[in-house]
């Protein structure tokens, strides 16, 4: 049976052939977009490790800039000295604020930071990085899993403190405690700014050198930390934000007082462009950055869904049609078959399973393409059940297409009569 579909399904090669390809595309669109919308759906029920709620992002700008005149760094130093400290009173004014802290890279709006670390078996590993204050532990209200959070005082311990979490503790220590011990850093470029006098004039230097900074101390573990909700959780370390009146803190993180409206907003942006004179001030809310992030990515699913649709659309159109002439051309051979004692059942299954043959020749070969992808991790997810539930998917919605497709044409031809056949003689 199974050879004389094979045999039918290659007389009509030419058909097929255009059948097939449309199929094909067909499969391999709709198993990129179910794969990755599952892989979306997925991440984005497991636990953030944070709490965005209430949270608002004010991102604090510098304006102190001026020529290189020899008085101008202390200048500049006294006057943000002056601001900060302002701004800080300012803050501890308010009965709505219950936490502040400062982040060096802001949760769902930038990107991940990297650093560069040597594994147990002095493998480079590249994890994700953030810097954090004291602070932000009651801000983002972060779960403490092993060890302590930053204290004051960390600064000056043998080693730069960090909080890693469980997925880097495993990498590096397995079932060892991590806190206590040390990550080596791999070396890199720094580039140094400097003024020098040259001919009477200050200019600005720069240069590079190799540095080899001293290992990371690891302090505590906290839960799972995800920025990006539609993404699992990967190796993560936050390295120490010390709190001094010196620093430089581009984004300052505030948690409000359950039930703050969106009003205080307008006397917070009053109350600090007040204190810091010179300074500019923006402010948004964590949640109006998650939001952006959930258009960007559905908009996305979307694009792919609505793409995947036409294809399937036209491939099913292009079905019809091809089936249907399929049938017209072949109405002798049908009307032949029907007066050697052919069943209309015989009739309908050849067709088919004609187009199920070409239908798995198509499929397969999807397979074998989409499981290169996988193989070469162009793909970008480390999932094997979402991978193989989204081609198991595709396959199945491609099939339900065909059998659907061929419904009517395949009726068409149990409706052909042996007379018939005399009429293309």
């Amino acid at each position: 049976m199974i050879r004389h579909l094979l045999k039918m399904a290659w007389n009509q090669k030419r058909a097929n052939l255009w059948i097939s390809i449309e199929i094909l595309l067909s499969f391999l669109v709709l198993c990129i977009v179910l794969t990755t919308g599952a892989y979306y759906v997925i991440n984005y029920q497991l636990p953030l490790g944070f709490s965005y709620e209430d949270v608002w992002h004010v991102r604090l700008g510098d304006r102190h800039i001026g020529s290189p005149e020899s008085d101008q760094p202390q200048k500049v130093h006294s006057n943000f000295v002056q601001s900060k400290t302002k701004v800080s009173l300012a803050l501890e004014s308010f009965d709505e604020i219950e936490a502040t802290g400062y982040v060096f890279l802001v949760p769902f709006k930038d990107l991940g930071g990297t650093a560069f670390i040597y594994s147990r078996d002095r493998e480079k590993l590249r994890v994700r990085s953030n810097r954090a204050s004291i602070g932000v532990k009651d801000v983002l209200q972060l779960e403490i899993v092993q060890g302590r959070w930053f204290e004051r005082g960390d600064e000056a311990l043998n080693g730069d403190p960090v909080i890693i979490n469980p997925s880097l503790s495993h990498i590096l220590f397995g079932s060892e405690n991590p806190v206590g011990k040390s990550i080596e850093r791999v070396p890199h470029r720094q580039f140094m700014s400097s003024w020098k006098e040259k001919n009477g004039k200050r200019v600005l230097e720069q240069s590079s050198e190799m540095v080899t900074e001293e290992p990371f101390r690891v302090v505590g573990v906290i839960a799972d930390f995800r920025t990006n909700e539609f993404e699992p959780s990967a190796p993560f370390l936050m390295e120490f934000y010390p709190e001094g009146e010196h620093s430089r803190y581009p984004n300052m993180l505030i948690r409000l007082r359950s039930g703050t409206g969106a009003v205080f907003g307008e006397t917070l942006l009053k109350r600090l462009r007040s204190a810091g004179k010179g300074w500019t001030f923006q402010l948004e809310s964590l949640e109006q950055y998650r939001a952006s992030t959930h258009k960007r990515h559905w908009a996305f699913i979307a694009a792919g869904g609505i793409v995947a649709g036409m294809l399937v659309l036209m491939a099913s159109l292009g079905l019809l049609g091809v089936l249907w002439q399929n049938v017209t051309q072949r109405t002798s051979e049908i009307g032949l078959r029907r007066a050697l004692g052919g069943s209309a059942r015989n009739i309908s299954g050849q067709i088919l399973g004609e187009l199920l043959v070409v239908t798995t020749i198509a499929v397969g070969f999807g397979m074998a393409l989409i499981g290169q992808l996988a193989i070469f991790d162009l793909l970008d997810i480390d999932r094997g059940e979402v991978f193989a539930g989204g081609v198991l998917g595709s396959a199945f919605v491609i099939y339900l297409v065909v059998t659907v497709c061929a419904l009517y044409p395949s009726w068409l031809a149990t409706r052909v009569q042996p007379v018939e056949a005399l009429h293309y003689e």
